[in-house]
């Protein structure tokens, strides 16, 4: 089906599992027609000009409504500064169906391979090509590079080339041959080794921390008479000293030692990474010559498995001196949306981290009327919302960025949230939050916070349940409210305003984080108070940075089996990971820059995690559970007293689990197959 200036002309209805051949012409006032596999089967009369710009648009019938999108895929798009005539379409078809034959065969006949030669060896090159017409010409190779072309020898029936001088190394011989109609086949390479040769492999090329080497391997082949000395060049991503020992720079060969390797040494450290590469380069010596490969990588993983880091993107273009404030996956997981200083969403896809597009909630913003506060898509990815200070909620439509609807301009939006059955949006107008229905926008439902701005809001799994919370200094309240009347169930004060809340999975608790270092989980069925995490930390902020007098926990995420708590420490930069079975800690990570708070954290359906902060960047992880031993208990039997040693412990971080009255300590012990004796 194509569609020019509103005039629409179809063809029959494909199959599934098919490919097909589309083409559509248009001539300025005069018809359009539509081409299957190179025959017309449709057309339309006079459509008029086109004006400029001009849109095309494949794949989609409707750009404006993003309706009928094509359920399949596309290849090979051409577009044609003049209507194609019926013949040279169908010329176009033909080619899809009869591609260019290649050359039959073509094979090297010598040098041979085998034996190493001498060096500086004089070669004579000859290669037999057939073909069902005529073979045109033979290009000769040695390891990719271009030797020359061959010439045809009528008495061998071969094509022939001349190789002199050929010094050290190890050569892979190709040759390409063309026949009359530009098709080309390449031979089975012939490998050959001159005087002294040598090549490098990662013989153990996945290292990681903390004690897990890597390791090269350099291989000598040829003539093995003389002493070798073998110098390579090291590069990567991974740094020399803090990720692993430096290397020397050179190997040295007896005479008739043939390998050598070359240990890559981990070092441990406490930063949480993206795995890192180690590559060495052989240098090319004047009593020897390289082979293929002469390159090779060791990737170091990292040992904080829990949380590997994925990407980290710079949001806002002011870095420290701005911030993200919030950040939220779409749904599905194949989008980010994070808010910067400056009123700007912009939205990236995970698959390549690229920068799709940015809506600006406000022009110009000024100070703190540029923090975009609330961030978040709809569960069916049709809608986006952003909020900010004084200039309310706006909606927007993420696949183009076109703004849909605001609401309550003149007032602050620090949070809102979607229902997952796509009814309802609710959203903060300073104290107050509004119930607006997605269908039209129209409010259905309204309350009040009593105390302070409403800071966030999540609705439960089934939508049958919205949790908000709000304050202001030393109070807080959250307030739990039933969708289906909207009645009011339960108010709980909190010694400290309350930045955010988050039901679990299961919907059966629900976290919140708050100032005076608050990070509480509540029961669900009767709101009792079932942890208390208590969280250390630097509370005096930076400059250029929120300078709150009363530090808070901003930020709480769970994982998607509900089972672990994710949690932003107070203003240092660490965010923790909590075990629900016993709310003991269990991991942490640096997610923004020491000193600096984390403002955001989200988890996407496969357990990505995003956090998002005042250093303006946001960095992605991958959570993965952590294995945990079964519990030690003192016995005072046969067993006796359990001792355990623990290594590169921070101990400016609350472990969590205190009893401070007991003087007792909560700990989960991860599985580690490094550890003495295994255990």
């Amino acid at each position: 089906r194509a569609n020019i200036n509103g005039n629409t002309f179809s063809g029959p209805t494909a199959s599934t599992n098919q490919w097909y051949h589309l083409a559509v012409t248009w001539v300025s006032g005069g018809a359009g027609r539509l081409y299957l596999d190179g025959v017309q089967v449709a057309s339309v009369g006079n459509v008029g000009g086109l004006g400029s710009p001009t849109n095309a648009n494949l794949g989609s019938y409707n750009r404006q409504t993003n309706n009928d999108n094509i359920n399949g895929r596309i290849d090979d798009v051409r577009i044609y500064d003049q209507a194609l005539t019926a013949a040279e379409i169908l010329a176009l078809y033909n080619a899809y169906l009869n591609p260019k034959p290649t050359v039959s065969t073509v094979s090297i006949d010598a040098p041979g391979g085998g034996s190493p030669y001498p060096n500086n060896t004089n070669f004579s090159l000859s290669v037999t090509a057939t073909d069902d017409v005529t073979v045109t010409g033979v290009d000769f190779f040695q390891n990719a590079l271009l030797i020359g072309p061959g010439t045809f020898n009528a008495g061998t029936g071969r094509w022939e080339r001349a190789w002199n001088s050929v010094t050290h190394g190890g050569y892979a011989l190709t040759a390409v041959a063309t026949d009359d109609a530009s098709a080309s086949t390449t031979s089975a390479p012939i490998n050959i080794t001159v005087g002294t040769a040598v090549i490098i492999t990662a013989s153990i090329p996945a290292a990681s921390e903390p004690a897990t080497n890597g390791q090269f391997t350099i291989t000598r082949s040829g003539d093995l008479s003389a002493l070798t000395t073998v110098t390579y060049g090291v590069a990567g991503t991974a740094t020399p000293t803090v990720d692993y020992t430096p290397l020397t720079g050179s190997v040295s060969f007896a005479i008739g030692e043939t390998t050598k390797t070359i240990s890559v040494q981990v070092v441990d450290d406490t930063d949480s990474e993206p795995p890192e590469t180690v590559i060495v380069n052989l240098f090319a010596g004047a009593a020897y010559g390289l082979g293929l490969p002469a390159s090779a990588t060791v990737t170091i993983g990292d040992d904080d498995a829990m949380l590997q880091l994925l990407q980290k993107i710079q949001v806002d273009i002011n870095g420290t001196a701005g911030a993200c404030d919030g950040v939220e996956f779409s749904k599905d997981g194949t989008l980010i949306a994070a808010g910067d200083h400056d009123a700007q969403a912009h939205i990236y896809r995970v698959s390549d981290w690229a920068l799709l597009r940015t809506v600006v909630h406000e022009a110009s913003p000024v100070g703190k009327q540029g923090e975009l506060n609330a961030i978040g898509f709809s569960h069916d990815g049709a809608y986006l919302f952003t909020g900010i200070n004084d200039k309310g909620t706006k909606v927007w439509n993420p696949s183009d960025g076109s703004e849909v609807i605001q609401h309550n301009n003149g007032t602050s939006t620090d949070g809102a949230d979607f229902a997952p059955n796509n009814l309802w949006l609710a959203h903060a107008a300073d104290s107050n939050v509004r119930i607006r229905l997605i269908s039209d926008w129209s409010q259905v439902f309204s309350y009040t916070h009593p105390i302070g701005e409403a800071n966030s809001m999540d609705f439960r799994f089934d939508s049958a349940y919205l949790v908000s919370c709000a304050g202001n200094g030393l109070n807080g309240t959250i307030m739990l409210h039933r969708t289906s009347d909207w009645q009011l169930l339960d108010t709980i004060n909190v010694g400290g305003s309350i930045k955010s809340v988050r039901f679990s999975n299961d919907g059966t608790l629900f976290a919140i984080g708050a100032r005076s270092q608050f990070c509480k989980v509540f029961r669900f069925s009767d709101s009792v108070e079932v942890a208390d995490l208590l969280h250390a930390g630097n509370e005096t902020a930076l400059p250029g940075d929120d300078n709150d007098t009363n530090a808070a926990v901003e930020a709480v995420a769970w994982t998607v089996d509900g089972e672990y708590l994710l949690s932003s420490g107070l203003i240092d930069g660490v965010m923790r990971v909590w075990r629900r079975v016993d709310w003991s800690l269990v991991g942490w990570v640096q997610a923004q820059e020491a000193d600096r708070a984390i403002e955001y954290i989200d988890v996407s359906i496969d357990n990505k995690v995003v956090v998002g902060g005042d250093e303006g960047f946001i960095y992605v992880y991958q959570f993965s559970p952590p294995p945990i031993g079964i519990p030690y208990e003192q016995d005072t039997g046969v067993q006796g007293i359990v001792s355990i040693e623990v290594e590169g412990n921070h101990t400016n971080l609350s472990q969590g689990g205190e009893n401070l009255s007991l003087g007792l300590h909560s700990w989960a012990t991860v599985i580690d197959p490094t550890a003495s004796g295994g255990e």
